[in-house]
């Protein structure tokens, strides 16, 4: 290891702002990658088929869904509580983008895509502006009064 890291004379705290920085930056391309990946996948899926609903072909006496009251596919076993939502759409980004529902998947992975790259764009932003904020409060404690 190096004996600047543990020399004394050099303060840990702008290195532990820098190391942060950094993760945060690795963390933010992590996210980035996941969703340009997330919306080439969602590009490529075929449009789901939707069918009229017939009669059920079910035997007498059983039903062909789960039945009132048991939960089933998606759904959560026991009450509903207001914080319990199913996830919606698309993921976070996509709730209150609605009306992309019935749009092309290139269109809907395109939106979703910009989103992601919009959402990096603002993570970064915060990120190097926190990271200013502590090395200039660094910075002037060093200052003579």
């Amino acid at each position: 290891m190096s004996s600047a890291f543990f020399n004394i004379a050099r303060p840990m705290a702008p290195r532990l702002i820098q190391c942060l920085y950094y993760v945060a930056l690795v963390l933010i391309a992590l996210g980035l990658l996941r969703g340009i990946v997330g919306g080439v996948q969602m590009m490529r899926a075929p449009a789901p088929v939707t069918t009229a609903s017939g009669p059920s072909m079910a035997p007498q006496g059983q039903t062909a869904g789960p039945a009132a009251g048991q939960p089933g596919m998606g759904q959560f076993p026991g009450p509903r509580r207001p914080g319990m939502r199913r996830r919606g759409f698309g993921g976070p980004f996509m709730r209150g983008l609605a009306f992309l529902r019935g749009a092309a998947p290139p269109l809907r992975a395109g939106v979703f895509i910009f989103l992601v790259l919009l959402r990096a764009v603002i993570g970064w932003m915060v990120v190097r502006i926190l990271a200013e904020i502590g090395a200039t409060i660094l910075s002037l404690r060093n200052r003579p009064a």
